[in-house]
């Protein structure tokens, strides 16, 4: 099993440029979350997926790298990147990995924003 979440953490810690950024919501802030439509993989199972908030030049945009368990809805965030611009563009400013600082796992309550995130990526996982 270690050697799964090994393989699947590798495979999906590789940056691609190509993004297909679907707008899913408008935060309370009036940032835009967005999930990367073509980059939303199933592998053994689970779900990874990217989640950009762009939080309307008011704060640094985010790319934050999931994990999903559709059957058992549980979320594991995998990363956090924070950019200097819109879009996830820019300089990194800062980032964060699991093994690194541990971000814990979520457990969506029903209508929440991760419930969102996952229900979308469930439905449209490759």
């Amino acid at each position: 099993m270690k050697k799964i979440l090994f393989s699947i953490l590798i495979l999906f810690s590789i940056n691609g440029f190509a993004f297909n950024w679907v707008k899913l919501e408008k935060n309370l802030m009036g940032g835009t979350i967005y999930v990367d439509l073509d980059n939303i993989d199933e592998f053994y199972n689970v779900i990874h997926f990217p989640v950009l908030f762009d939080y309307a030049g008011v704060l640094p945009s985010e790319i934050e790298k999931y994990l999903a368990n559709c059957e058992e809805k549980i979320l594991l965030k995998l990363s956090n990147t924070s950019y200097s611009e819109p879009m996830g563009k820019g300089t990194i400013l800062e980032e964060d990995f699991s093994h690194k600082k541990k971000f814990g796992y979520i457990y969506p309550k029903t209508g929440s924003i991760h419930d969102v995130l996952m229900k979308f990526a469930c439905n449209n996982a490759k």
